[in-house]
């Protein structure tokens, strides 16, 4: 029923509303390439984002025939969204069946759990908070299971589950490794052997590091560089400088207006944070073993922490969805309280989960209220503007809107390309226009493996045109502005524009009529 929801929910935000991250349309843009681009393979769902989410694109983009909307809307990545966000409904209430809660209040648990907005809203966006919020509800539970049971196989799937979720989000490898403090924290005992710690700790430890170093070592073969995510000048880091994080700098130079910042996001994106970590630390406080509760309230601080850092150093936009660590968190708390409170008797818990539902249903107002703030939620808002007036989002702001442009340009394009010609285009900033053109076989794109020898020598290649953007903001970073620094203005004295294309970038369209220099 969930993934119904959710799947209502992106059809009208992104289907009729147009309402998508241009990140969702690269993250897409990633599986496309390695099912349908001009050079097909697995190396190119590329490695400047933690690649899971793009892979399990791959699958879903396999029914594009039937359904092309999957490409060109990039709804893949919003059905994979929808199941993850369906598949934390169902940890939810798996947790809440083990705490002891009953059926009836299970459902309403549940329910206002799916009334967030937050949660919601990026349950129907293809991009990482989805599989984010799954995985960290996951390990959360995963750990609170196996503090109850001491199984080996509850601590190997933890393991399992943490090193997943690094294949998510970056955030993921500091939580992860403080998971693993928790779990030698939670091992030491005064009859528990130094080989059985060291067994406990292998257990967590290996399948995380495995499934950690698979990525990293598949980077490092197929980039050759193990931190291509950092080092790559498209990276986040490398970004920042050309206008990602722009914004942060100056601002958050002074550490006391960075934790004030981040504290006050997570207070009014979900309030019931602070109800729920002042009770686990009294009931931590008068229980017999106080290990897991510390552990679970030591746990709210990775994610924060690593959010601080990039902001202090200008590298983190300031864009909510940064803070929605804070929903799955908060959520896995109340978990751990009502599977306390169970001790007790099966009256007291569904007491206990009733006042959770209240406790969460009035954070979900403050969740929509900031959402709501145009200023401190600039993508948020958007879509709940575009759906109060029931306008398309890019009547509201046009860079939440990548479709309605893109089609355009490609349109644009493949007009201009009488002739059919090979177009090269680096798909940084132009996946959106690839994913929509009528002939994406015409299309030379960063993923490519001869790529760097086309754009140097685009005539051997029998390369006909260069598709450019404008060189300004993130855009300087598209690698044929990088090579041509004159291309976009005058044609770098070897091409000659066939069009203005225009839209949001304002491309042009060169056809090659010379020699590049680095042939």
């Amino acid at each position: 029923m969930s993934f119904i929801v959710y799947m209502a929910v992106a059809d009208y935000l992104v289907i009729h509303l147009h309402y998508t991250n241009a990140d969702a349309y690269t993250r897409v843009a990633d599986a496309t390439y390695v099912l349908y681009s001009r050079d097909p393979h697995l190396g190119a769902i590329g490695f400047i984002w933690p690649p899971l989410p793009g892979l399990l694109n791959i699958p879903i983009l396999a029914l594009q025939h039937w359904f092309p909307f999957l490409i060109n809307h990039a709804f893949a990545g919003s059905v994979q969204a929808a199941l993850f966000g369906a598949g934390s409904v169902v940890l939810i209430n798996l947790g809440l069946r083990r705490a002891g809660v009953i059926l009836p209040v299970r459902w309403l648990v549940l329910a206002v759990w799916i009334a967030n907005p937050m949660t919601a809203l990026y349950s129907a966006q293809g991009m990482s908070e989805a599989p984010f919020v799954f995985f960290v509800i996951a390990s959360l539970l995963s750990f609170i299971r196996w503090t109850d049971s001491r199984k080996p196989g509850e601590l190997a799937a933890l393991g399992v589950l943490v090193g997943l979720g690094t294949l998510v989000r970056v955030e993921m490898i500091p939580m992860a490794i403080a998971v693993g403090a928790g779990v030698f924290v939670c091992s030491l005992a005064k009859k528990t052997s130094w080989r059985q710690l060291e067994t406990q700790m292998l257990l967590y430890a290996l399948p995380a590091v495995f499934l950690f170093a698979l990525w990293i070592g598949s980077t490092w073969v197929i980039e050759r560089d193990p931190l291509y995510i950092f080092h790559s000048s498209y990276s986040q880091q490398a970004a920042a400088t050309g206008g990602f994080g722009a914004s942060a700098v100056g601002n958050f130079t002074q550490w006391h207006n960075v934790v004030s910042y981040i504290g006050l996001q997570y207070l009014q994106l979900f309030p019931a944070v602070v109800v729920l970590v002042a009770a686990v630390a009294v009931r931590t406080l008068v229980a017999r073993d106080r290990r897991p509760g510390l552990v679970l309230l030591g746990l709210a601080l990775p994610v924060p922490l690593v959010d601080m850092y990039l902001l202090h150093s200008g590298n983190l936009p300031l864009i909510l969805r940064y803070q929605i660590y804070v929903i799955p968190y908060t959520m896995v708390l109340g978990i751990f309280l009502l599977k306390e409170f169970g001790r007790v008797s099966p009256r007291v818990v569904s007491v206990a989960a009733l006042l959770l539902v209240a406790v969460v249903g009035i954070s979900n107002m403050s969740s929509f209220q900031l959402m709501s703030d145009v200023q401190r939620a600039p993508e948020e808002s958007v879509a709940i503007l575009a759906a109060e007036n029931n306008v398309s989002a890019g009547a509201v702001n046009n860079q939440m809107d990548p479709y309605d442009s893109a089609i355009a340009v490609a349109q644009s394009v493949a007009l201009a390309d009488k002739d059919h010609g090979l177009i090269a285009m680096d798909t940084f900033r132009g996946s959106a226009v690839y994913m929509t053109a009528p002939d994406r076989s015409t299309y030379v794109v960063t993923s490519d493996e001869d790529f760097e020898a086309v754009v140097n020598q685009p005539q051997v290649y029998h390369v006909e045109y260069f598709l450019v953007p404008k060189p300004e903001g993130e855009s300087t970073l598209d690698h044929i502005n990088q090579l041509y620094p004159t291309l976009w203005a005058n044609g770098d004295n070897f091409a000659t524009k066939v069009a203005e294309i225009g839209g949001q970038l304002h491309w042009r369209l060169y056809r090659i009529t010379g020699v590049t220099g680095r042939a």
